[in-house]
């Protein structure tokens, strides 16, 4: 039986190994082991905190993928712009086994995703079997796939949506499992009070900018992106009032020229007489250039045509990308 290394966790409980790929009832917090070795918790976590925790050694285990053959092995994240095997900076090797491994400083992974922490999946070249039919007959033969496989942890308060998470020491894996629950949670039209300014601004995500006057920002004013939530009609009708009583001038949009869907999206004759008088600006930036790489010139290009055209155009300014929520 392998000797187990002692971890202790940031509120200095000690803490032993979970069931194997069982439901854990309670989060607990994250561990560090003074050297890597592979264990039913940190091979479905995809991740192990070692030494002071100032490293994290990345864990893919192939197995628990259900995958048979993998020839490389990369980790995609949030700290890494989710380069899909593009780096070889981001390779695991193969360790023992069906595991294959990347050992990373911790600061370099420190960058968090929408759920607040660093999040990541494994990108995974493997060669995979298929069933064809050759002169009659079932011929099984192989071919290479790309592969991003979700999240497989059991273990509560370390992945969201289908993103493993990386906690520190000090994090609160009870704090994950209450955002998942307000995130995995719809909220229908009828538990809003439209007569509330909050509970308006709320369902539109329309906001005048703190500190400012004449800078709003939102969700997009024709562009379904909720289609199955019955507030989404009701949130587009609230989005375009809400430019037009702000005396809205000129727009900025950061997700690009989209085209509408003929039958299903109308742009309001408010939004189509900005667009005529050439106060709309349309910039297709990504998450990762606003959020990882604004030293780099593509987002300084980005805020000089931004400044410049506020700088030659009417305001309020209405600023949006599709759901106001990152770009």
């Amino acid at each position: 039986m392998k000797k187990h290394i002692s971890v202790v966790c940031a509120a200095g409980m000690l803490l032993c190994s979970f069931g194997a790929f069982a439901k854990s009832k309670k989060p607990s917090a994250p561990y560090i082991m003074e050297e890597f070795a592979p264990d039913k918790v940190n091979r479905q976590l995809g991740y192990q905190l070692t030494g002071d925790g100032n490293t994290v050694v990345f864990v893919f285990d192939a197995g628990a993928y259900g995958i048979k053959a993998p020839k490389k092995v990369y980790v995609e994240g949030s700290f890494n712009g989710w380069a899909k095997g593009t780096s070889a900076d981001w390779q695991l090797e193969p360790y023992k086994g069906n595991i294959w491994t990347l050992t990373c400083d911790a600061d370099d992974v420190k960058v968090p995703g929408n759920s607040g922490f660093p999040e990541f999946k494994f990108y995974v070249v493997a060669d995979v079997e298929y069933v064809t039919t050759v002169c009659g007959k079932e011929v099984t033969r192989t071919r290479q796939e790309k592969m991003e496989p979700a999240a497989v942890s059991r273990i509560p308060g370390f992945q969201m949506a289908t993103n493993n998470l990386i906690l520190f020491p000090g994090d609160d894996p009870a704090v994950v499992v209450e955002n998942v629950k307000v995130s995995e949670r719809a909220k229908k039209l009828k538990e809003f009070d439209l007569s509330k300014p909050e509970d308006c601004a709320t369902i539109s995500n329309v906001r005048v900018v703190p500190g400012t006057s004449k800078l709003i920002r939102g969700y997009h004013p024709y562009k379904i992106s909720r289609a199955n939530f019955n507030t989404e009609k009701t949130r587009l009708e609230l989005v375009n009032k809400a430019i037009e009583d702000n005396g809205v001038q000129s727009i900025i949009t950061l997700s690009g020229n989209e085209q509408i869907i003929s039958g299903k999206e109308t742009i309001s004759s408010y939004i189509q007489n900005i667009n005529y008088s050439g106060n709309h600006l349309f910039i297709d930036t990504s998450y990762n250039t606003v959020y990882y790489n604004s030293t780099g010139s593509d987002f300084g290009k980005l805020m000089a045509d931004i400044i410049s055209f506020i700088n030659t155009h009417p305001g309020p300014y209405y600023i949006h990308c599709r759901l106001g929520t990152d770009r």
